[in-house]
């Protein structure tokens, strides 16, 4: 087996908290609340092209339109993304999902590849063929960061001073991860 990553013994992590899974299975759960939630909110006031076709609002700054994701974008300055293992057991890839034992990512922009809407709306999107031949770029989400959505220190002084940009997901320069499309 090939290492393609190493991570030097400075980085590596010393005290892991058994309770770091249980808030990213949080954060997780409520960024779908959330995601979900505005897919209901433009379901519930803007029409339908036709039976099966929402109409969305477009958020600036993406390329695909999907509007849950977009707008955690928005909000968080990235949108966190499970990192897991691939499978070919649907059942063991959903679990780690739900359970984020590997922990989040988030990358920028974070629908580059995207050449067209979700299933729900098939819309083809300009600028594809240059969108393939960029890097995207992928930051580790911290564990600090995602413990800290959980503090009264982060919701009752620095969101109140802050504001949004008190939930903005950092992205730390030295952990990025640049790479280009598979193909």
């Amino acid at each position: 087996m090939k290492t393609l990553v190493v991570v030097p013994e400075k980085r590596k992590p010393s005290n892991l908290d058994p309770t770091s899974a249980h808030e990213r299975t949080c954060l997780v759960l409520a960024h779908t609340v959330v995601h979900e939630f505005f897919h209901a909110f433009n379901a519930a006031w803007f029409p339908r092209v036709d039976d099966e076709t929402p109409v969305s609002a477009w958020l600036q700054g993406n390329r695909s339109n999907e509007l849950g994701n977009a707008a955690i974008n928005r909000l968080l300055g990235g949108e966190p993304f499970t990192m897991h293992r691939y499978s070919n057991d649907a059942v063991k890839e959903h679990r780690q999902h739900c359970a984020v034992p590997y922990g989040l990512f988030s990358r920028v922009p974070w629908d580059l590849w995207e050449d067209t809407n979700d299933q729900f709306q098939k819309t083809k999107i300009a600028g594809t063929q240059d969108a393939f031949a960029a890097r995207q770029v992928f930051y580790p989400v911290p564990q600090k960061y995602v413990h800290n959505m959980f503090t009264k220190e982060t919701w009752e002084h620095q969101v109140p001073r802050f504001g949004i940009a008190a939930l903005r997901v950092p992205h730390l320069e030295d952990w990025a991860i640049t790479h280009k499309k598979p193909h």
